[in-house]
């Protein structure tokens, strides 16, 4: 079972940062400027246990709260100022993913891991639920 549309957007930092800025490719682009010599490691799956799967269903709506939020300013502005506040919409959801104990790689894991496996996706929903 995979993630409706509008699901889909809000669970992945990709969807967000693409929504937010057509120039921004991923989170995972981000992630190589911070981080270069952790792209040289093959990526691990990360564990998924109850509380790695509900930190990412947490962060997940955060992320979508800031998409939300920066995406009208964006959109409206141009040049500098659209880099500007892309920028700090960037600086938003990463913040918003590791504030719930997740870095952007392992966010990035789970969503995809969610993609292909019906019962993490299923487990994601039920924690959203619960959090409404």
């Amino acid at each position: 079972m995979k993630f409706p549309p509008k699901t889909l957007a809000a669970a992945t930092c990709s969807a967000a940062l693409l929504a937010l800025a057509p120039g921004v490719t991923s989170v995972q682009a981000q992630q190589q400027t911070q981080q270069p010599a952790q792209q040289t490691q093959p990526q691990a799956t990360p564990e998924l246990d109850d509380g790695t799967i509900r930190a990412f269903a947490q962060a997940s709506l955060e992320v979508q709260e800031v998409a939300d939020k920066w995406k009208p300013r964006i959109q409206d502005a141009e040049g500098q100022e659209a880099e500007q506040l892309r920028n700090e919409a960037n600086q938003e959801i990463v913040q918003a993913v590791q504030s719930n104990g997740l870095e952007l790689q392992t966010y990035n894991q789970i969503f995809q891991a969610a993609q292909a496996n019906p019962e993490v996706a299923t487990k994601i929903r039920q924690y959203w639920q619960e959090m409404e």
